[in-house]
C-alpha cells in the first residue's frame, strides 16, 4: 500500500518538475497570436503592437493571424479548441468575450471556462459619432432629432450593438440599427451619410474627429476620455448611468500550465510598463489595463454576466 503511495507521489512530482521545466524553455518555436478581427481593426492594432514588443522579449516570433468572422467568434472558437501548450493565443476583446454569450443562443465555446484569461492590455470608452451629414452635434440635439424623424446606427459588431441599443432604452428613442461587416463597412456609412450615428472605439474615432470628417458627440466612459478632453460623457450629457467601455486582452486555451500563463502576463506587464509602449497606446486614445491576471478573469466573469442580463432585458439580437 505505502510503495503504492509513494510511488504515485513520486509520479507526481516527477510531472511537476516536467512542466516546471517546460515552462522554463518555453518558447522553443513561434508562437501564433489569433486576431479574430479584420486587419487594421483596432484588436488587430493592438495586437500587432504586442505582438512586435513579445518577439523581442520571448526570442521567438510571435505572428498574427487574422480569422476574421461576424463577431470575431471563428478565430475565438479555434483558439478555445486548440492545444494547451502557449503556442497558440487569442487578442480578444470585449465583443468575442463579454458580448457573444448574450448576443448568441449558443456558442461552440465558453468565454469563461474555454480560455485562461491571460492579460488585460487596454480599456478604452466608446465614441458617439455623427455624420457631418447630421446636423445634431449634442446629445440633447441627437435626442431631438431622433424624436422628430428616422435616424439610422451603424453597427460594427456586437459591443457598437449593444451601446446603441442601451442609448435607444435609457434616451426614450428609437434609432434603428443598421449591421455592418467590421469597422470600415460602418464607418463608410457614415461618410456617405447612409446612417448618421456610430459607437465606434475610440482608436478608430480620433482619425475621424482630427480631420473634421466627422463629429464626437459624446463618449460612454464615466469621466472624459484624456484623448477627448473636450467631448462630454453621455452621463453628464442628459443619459444618467450609461457606461460601456471597449477593451482588449490576451487569452490562452484552458489548461495551458499555469507557468506558461504566469511567464506571458508578466512578459505583457513589462510591455505595457515601457514608456515608448505606453505612449504610443496613449495616443491611439487607449488606456493600458491594471495587469494582474486573478483579476482579469474575474473581470471576463463578471461583465458576462452583466451583459448578458442587459442584453436580455434590451432584446438584443444577433444581426
Amino acid at each position: 500500500m505505502f510503495k503504492n503511495v509513494f510511488k504515485q507521489v513520486a509520479i507526481l512530482l516527477m510531472s511537476c518538475v516536467c512542466v516546471y521545466s517546460w515552462a522554463q524553455t518555453y518558447p522553443t518555436k513561434s508562437i501564433r497570436l489569433v486576431v479574430p478581427m479584420e486587419p487594421g481593426s483596432p484588436t488587430d492594432a493592438i495586437a500587432r503592437l504586442i505582438a512586435q514588443k513579445l518577439t523581442s522579449s520571448l526570442g521567438q516570433s510571435v505572428v498574427v493571424d487574422n480569422r476574421a468572422s461576424v463577431n470575431g467568434i471563428i478565430g475565438t472558437d479555434m483558439v478555445a479548441h486548440a492545444p494547451a501548450d502557449g503556442y497558440t493565443l487569442l487578442a480578444g476583446n470585449s465583443g468575442t468575450h463579454a458580448m457573444n454569450p448574450g448576443l448568441y443562443k449558443k456558442l461552440n465555446y465558453d468565454p469563461v471556462k474555454d480560455f485562461e484569461a491571460v492579460a488585460q492590455i487596454v480599456t478604452s470608452p466608446l465614441v458617439l459619432m455623427g455624420s457631418k451629414h447630421f446636423a445634431a452635434h449634442t446629445v440633447a440635439e441627437t435626442i431631438a432629432a431622433a424624436k422628430h424623424g428616422s435616424l439610422h446606427f451603424a453597427i460594427p459588431g456586437a459591443t457598437a450593438q449593444l451601446a446603441s441599443l442601451m442609448f435607444n432604452s435609457m434616451a426614450s428613442v428609437d434609432i434603428v440599427s443598421i449591421p455592418y461587416k467590421g469597422s470600415s463597412g460602418a464607418e463608410t456609412a457614415l461618410l456617405s451619410g447612409d446612417a448618421q450615428l456610430l459607437f465606434a472605439s475610440i482608436s478608430n474615432a480620433l482619425p475621424y474627429v482630427k480631420s473634421g470628417r466627422m463629429n464626437a458627440i459624446a463618449v460612454s466612459s464615466p469621466k472624459r476620455s484624456p484623448a477627448l478632453p473636450d467631448v462630454p460623457t453621455l452621463n453628464e450629457s442628459g443619459v444618467p448611468g450609461f457606461e460601456i467601455e471597449y477593451w482588449v486582452g490576451l487569452f490562452a486555451p484552458a489548461g495551458t500550465p499555469a507557468a506558461i500563463v504566469d511567464r506571458l502576463n508578466s512578459e505583457v506587464g513589462k510591455v505595457l510598463g515601457s514608456a515608448n509602449v505606453r505612449d504610443h497606446i496613449q495616443q491611439m486614445g487607449y488606456s493600458t489595463a491594471p495587469n494582474i491576471k486573478a483579476e482579469f478573469g474575474m473581470y471576463v466573469k463578471r461583465s458576462v454576466e452583466r451583459n448578458t442580463k442587459l442584453m436580455r432585458e434590451l432584446g438584443v439580437v444577433a444581426q
